[in-house]
């Protein structure tokens, strides 16, 4: 659940189910040498792959394409998607293409998430008794005012834990995959090098 309603709080001290559960947020990075006619041409086609995907899948965050020569050209490609769907990708781009580097790198959110929610559960139910006092409408105008402010104050840093809460489950949810493809080289042939060769 996105808004901060997958934890329960123990009443007992004791840890809850969900606390044991890791929340790791994995990025991974491919390189790619492909002959330069090929660079633009298999780039979109892992583009398509993951629109086809659909954006609760796979979603493209940044691509570019660069010729310097005839001979020489870049591309990179960054996209966010489930675990599941990279997997697959990572296996069917090694049949494709020639990897020149491949890494994984994991970062664990449990502690973040875990207390971002915790910090949550606690603004909401400070929500919960400003609201209950408001609606009691009891006490001096300038207390009534001085909750309402406060409740103001715990609104919005409810939202906002909400949408950091949000975001570091959207990395858990869907990695990040970072695919740059380069020029493979091809060796010179002899003839280019050779007197007559050159002589034309």
């Amino acid at each position: 659940a996105m808004d901060g309603s997958f934890s329960k709080s123990g009443g007992g001290g004791g840890p809850t189910e969900e606390a044991a559960q890791q929340y790791i947020a994995y990025s991974h990075s491919l390189g790619l040498r492909l002959p330069v006619k090929s660079i633009e041409p298999v780039m979109q086609g892992h583009v398509a792959a993951c629109n086809q995907a659909g954006p609760s899948v796979c979603i493209v965050t940044n691509s570019w394409f660069n010729t310097y020569s005839d001979d020489e050209a870049s591309a990179s490609l960054q996209l966010r998607a489930t675990p599941d769907w990279i997997e697959t990708f990572l296996e069917g781009v090694d049949a494709d293409a020639e990897p020149a580097n491949r890494e994984t790198t994991a970062e664990d959110l449990t502690v973040s998430i875990i207390d971002t929610d915790a910090r949550l559960n606690a603004q909401q139910t400070l929500q919960k008794r400003l609201e209950e006092l408001l609606a009691n409408r009891d006490g001096e105008l300038g207390d009534l005012l001085a909750t309402e402010r406060e409740l103001a104050r715990v609104n919005g840093e409810i939202d906002s834990l909400k949408s950091s809460l949000k975001t570091l489950m959207l990395r858990v949810q869907m990695s990040q995959l970072s695919v740059n493809y380069e020029t493979k080289r091809n060796p010179v042939s002899q003839g280019a090098l050779s007197p007559i060769g050159s002589a034309f």
